[in-house]
């Protein structure tokens, strides 16, 4: 289900609760592919509940270029939505990859462990913050890049 940014606290603290465990995701997921179906199924095998949180599309421009996001957050959001694995969907608050933003939002969730893949940027911070707040890191997926999102571009633009 997608939810605003304001509700996922209390989504979160009712799996706690009923002693449900949650791993969180974040990402763009801009044109949905089998990797990034595999990479949730994989980090949904690692708690009860899956969390996944979207980044906005001001912040993928920052980080993916001008031309990015090919879908806008609202129809991300959805895609991720209907899929089996994803439990809840929610927009990231913020166009930032400060380590306070982080800290925040992986205080404000609390959830059990924390899913990446292989290739994920900033790890080592990652793995810090994650050993500060008592959250598992987990790699669930190692990135295979002939199914990543900027390769099936460079394929499309081939063809044109």
């Amino acid at each position: 289900m997608i939810h605003p940014f304001s509700q996922i606290e209390t989504i979160a603290k009712h799996y706690r609760a009923n002693k449900q465990t949650i791993v969180l995701v974040t990402g763009v997921f801009d044109l949905l592919h089998i990797e990034h179906i595999r990479f949730l199924t994989a980090a949904k095998d690692q708690a009860d509940k899956l969390i996944v949180g979207i980044e906005p599309d001001e912040r993928v421009k920052q980080i993916k270029g001008r031309e990015r996001p090919i879908h806008p957050e609202h129809i991300r959001m959805e895609q991720i939505d209907a899929l089996k694995a994803v439990d809840d969907v929610f927009l990231l608050k913020e166009a930032s990859n400060s380590l306070d933003y982080w800290k925040n939002l992986l205080s404000l969730i609390s959830p059990h462990k924390y899913a990446i893949s292989s290739h994920a940027d900033h790890l080592e911070n990652k793995q810090k913050l994650c050993d500060q707040l008592g959250v598992e890191l987990c790699v669930v997926r190692n990135f295979v890049p002939d199914y990543s999102t900027t390769s099936l571009l460079e394929k499309i633009n081939r063809i044109e």
